[in-house]
């Protein structure tokens, strides 16, 4: 039972108790990777954004390296059942988010090959990556 409730859990907790959200979210990312079922749960009560949302206010003290370190173990975690698989690619802003994150912590090998991971299993999902690059025109003086 206590697995259904985390994502509405996480929901509800301010930004002053990060210790509890890394709580939580280290406790997604068990029940993600042992229970499919959990999974299908988390998409349906829209986990992704949740996730996605913490981890873009996160910084980068210990509390919040751990939070997330969680967040992306339950993305991949996600991604790797096939029932929720799209649904971690879905959100319009995860290319972002994961590029923020490998920028910001590209000095922390761990958080950065985790979103290079979910990148990599996003890109073999044909048709729901979609990535706009804008490049530049170099004009020769």
């Amino acid at each position: 039972m206590r697995a259904r409730h985390w994502v509405r859990c996480l929901i509800h907790v301010t930004d002053s108790l990060v210790i509890w959200c890394s709580h939580l979210t280290g406790f997604a990312d068990v029940v993600t990777n042992l229970l499919p079922s959990c999974c299908v749960d988390a998409v349906s009560q829209n986990a992704v954004p949740v996730i996605l949302a913490l981890m873009q206010s996160c910084n980068r003290s210990q509390p919040h390296l751990e939070l997330v370190k969680y967040g992306l173990n339950v993305l991949r975690n996600l991604a790797a059942c096939p029932a929720t698989c799209r649904s971690v690619f879905e959100p319009d802003n995860l290319l972002d988010v994961l590029v923020e994150l490998m920028q910001i912590y590209r000095d922390k090998e761990d958080i950065f090959l985790k979103a290079v991971t979910l990148l990599r299993i996003g890109s073999k999902l044909r048709g729901y990556v979609r990535v706009s690059c804008h490049w530049p025109v170099f004009i020769p003086i």
